[in-house]
């Protein structure tokens, strides 16, 4: 969830990517792919083992210790067309929580099946420019949904 103007968010998501990739630098990983404007996924890596992966990195902006809805906003549907987790080719779904310096990092294939076995409420976002987004809440406080996450303080 980002700031309520297109062009400030695509901006503020902009260096959120930086930081998962820097992350996953300093863990040993080398930068194959940087930050493309695609809607397959944001960037590849290569793994120390020689892996090739691409990540999916969503942010959170309004999250603070003192408000904090416990919620991931996985995204589905914008401007009446499938998005979000039902475009992406990534391999890893990041979501990071900026005010906590959170990044909850899961395997999409993960992510896929829990959205597929779980009921989650659908929730409704209103873009900068007015637009509608439609997408998933997961409740990741819950410890049967924490437990399926990589949590991990990004900025250190």
């Amino acid at each position: 969830m980002g700031a309520g103007n297109f062009r400030k968010d695509l901006h503020l998501g902009q260096d959120v990517e930086k930081i998962v990739l820097n992350y996953l630098v300093k863990l040993g990983c080398e930068v194959d792919e940087e930050l493309n404007d695609n809607n397959k996924y944001d960037f590849k890596v290569k793994t120390p083992k020689g892996d090739i992966v691409s990540y999916e990195i969503k942010s959170d902006y309004k999250i603070t210790e003192k408000y904090d809805t416990g919620n991931i906003y996985v995204e589905h549907t914008s401007r009446g067309k499938s998005s979000g987790i039902n475009t992406t080719q990534a391999d890893w779904f990041c979501y990071y929580f900026v005010h906590l310096n959170q990044g909850w990092f899961i395997k999409m294939d993960e992510l896929r099946e829990m959205i597929k076995e779980e009921y989650f409420r659908s929730g409704c976002a209103i873009d900068g420019d007015g637009s509608k987004s439609y997408g998933y809440l997961i409740p990741r406080l819950h410890p049967d949904i924490k437990k399926l996450f990589i949590v991990k303080n990004l900025l250190k």
